[in-house]
């Protein structure tokens, strides 16, 4: 089993779904949650879960734990309906959206304090180096956070908006054993045919590189120093007041 070390307890544990009966693999941390749901036998695609506190900013995850050269999804709420795309980052600036993976909805909500939004992430588990996604094959994975709680998109309505940077963010281990189901499929099936695009016509699609997140932003889990996943490292240290992870 692959070790995590540093993370203040910061590992996955069961949560089944009581709207969608979706098992998953699920991280809750302050105003954030967000589950995983895998086949038996992962291929392409994968279902999950993202929850958040915060009805004028967003919520995000990256499905590597890094910003750089990884798939991450954001989402957001917009007039009882939730705004998403899956996009990537070469550097730390605005993440571009990525050409390929496409979101549809299984099931998603909004109150008077944020919003759910539970997706079928269809052709998002690739072999793809230069956009790298979850890796399957291992046991346990890292997976990234972040939250913009009072900062939103510059268009709400449309899933390629410009978004300001988060407010807070993190790590933690998922424990990608115990995501996968012979359920899956069943579950896979729930999702509507309407598709997130994952280069949508309209709005403007941001450009990625021009645009650099500045201010100060904090962590929940601030203790770690490093997380060493299988045979990979990964090193967290502060530095121009943002968080660098540096494979």
């Amino acid at each position: 089993m692959p070790s995590l070390a540093g993370t203040q307890a910061q590992q996955t544990t069961k949560y089944t779904d009581e709207t969608t009966g979706i098992t998953f693999q699920q991280k809750s941390v302050a105003n954030y949650s967000f589950g995983i749901a895998l086949p038996e036998n992962p291929t392409t695609d994968f279902i999950g879960q993202l929850s958040a506190n915060t009805l004028t900013g967003w919520a995000g995850v990256s499905f590597t734990g890094s910003m750089l050269n990884s798939m991450l999804l954001v989402a957001w709420p917009n007039s009882g309906e939730i705004v998403s795309s899956l996009r990537s980052a070469t550097n730390y600036a605005l993440p571009k959206v990525v050409d390929g993976p496409t979101l549809q909805t299984i099931a998603s909500s909004t109150n008077e304090t944020g919003f759910s939004y539970t997706f079928l992430c269809k052709n998002c588990i690739t072999t793809d180096t230069t956009v790298k996604s979850l890796n399957t094959s291992a046991e346990t994975g890292i997976l990234g956070w972040a939250i913009a709680t009072t900062s939103g998109p510059a268009t709400p309505s449309s899933p390629s908006s410009s978004i300001e940077q988060h407010d807070t963010f993190g790590l933690y281990g998922v424990d990608l054993a115990n995501a996968k189901s012979a359920d899956f499929a069943s579950w896979a099936a729930l999702a509507g045919n309407a598709t997130t695009p994952s280069n949508p016509s309209n709005g403007t699609l941001p450009t990625n590189g021009t645009t650099p997140y500045n201010g100060t932003v904090s962590t929940y889990n601030t203790t770690y120093d490093f997380i060493v996943v299988g045979g990979g490292e990964y090193k967290a240290f502060q530095g121009d007041s943002r968080l660098y992870i540096v494979p």
